[in-house]
């Protein structure tokens, strides 16, 4: 919030531009705003990826190799299918 005030204050609002810049950065306002706007997007982004595993998720399953495990007797890591 560096943006400058020129000009008199007797005919503009250069002081209360002033004094709104300070309470904003002792209010911390844009670091604020800015971590409601990411939590807002990242509740967008999770509600569509729930509405696109719900479209493409299937309820099969492919089995995949584990690379730490090959060639042993175990399980294979078992991943869902997206169709």
């Amino acid at each position: 919030m560096q943006w400058p005030c020129h000009s008199d204050a007797g005919y503009t609002f250069s002081d209360v531009e002033r004094a709104i810049q300070r309470e904003a950065a002792r209010l911390n306002l844009v670091a604020k705003v800015n971590e409601a706007a990411a939590r807002s997007t990242q509740q967008r982004e999770l509600a569509l990826l729930a509405t696109l595993e719900n479209k493409y998720r299937r309820d099969s399953v492919i089995l995949m190799p584990n690379s730490t495990t090959a060639g042993r007797e175990e399980p294979a890591e078992q991943l869902p299918l997206i169709a």
